[in-house]
């Protein structure tokens, strides 16, 4: 887990808890930094991983005529910028796409995929379905 030259922390300890590193050391025959590393280290194996950020909430299309039309209108921006990355990709296939990009990608298809459907209810609603 070493990922480069080490940084110098200072720490204060009641004694109880300095008396309870240098056994743990000792024990394992580590210094009292190295035991401290190592303590850390395992905290960081066991953690969970962190979750991931809260979903976008995703803009609920009107069961109007009006309302369809606006869900029409976001759908076709989130269609051209799904376009638009497409194209980025496609023009640099030398070099690896921005993870940035990927993401974005992944939930351009997913919110297009949800206001299409969307648009289909709300078009059923209404009785405009074409």
């Amino acid at each position: 887990m070493n990922d480069g030259p080490f940084e110098t922390i200072n720490i204060s300890l009641p004694s109880q808890l300095l008396v309870f590193l240098r056994a743990a050391a000792a024990r394992e025959d580590r210094t009292i930094s190295g035991q401290v590393r190592h303590l850390i280290a395992q905290a960081a194996r066991l953690a969970p991983p962190p979750s991931p950020p809260p979903r976008k909430a995703l803009e609920h299309v009107q069961h109007t005529r009006e309302g369809i039309a606006d869900g029409k209108a976001r759908l076709a921006a989130l269609e051209q910028s799904r376009a638009e990355i497409l194209q980025r990709h496609r023009r640099s296939l030398q070099e690896p796409a921005p993870a940035a990009d990927d993401l974005r990608l992944r939930e351009l298809i997913g919110e297009i995929d949800w206001l299409k459907s969307a648009i289909t209810m709300a078009e059923r609603f209404v009785g405009d379905a074409r």
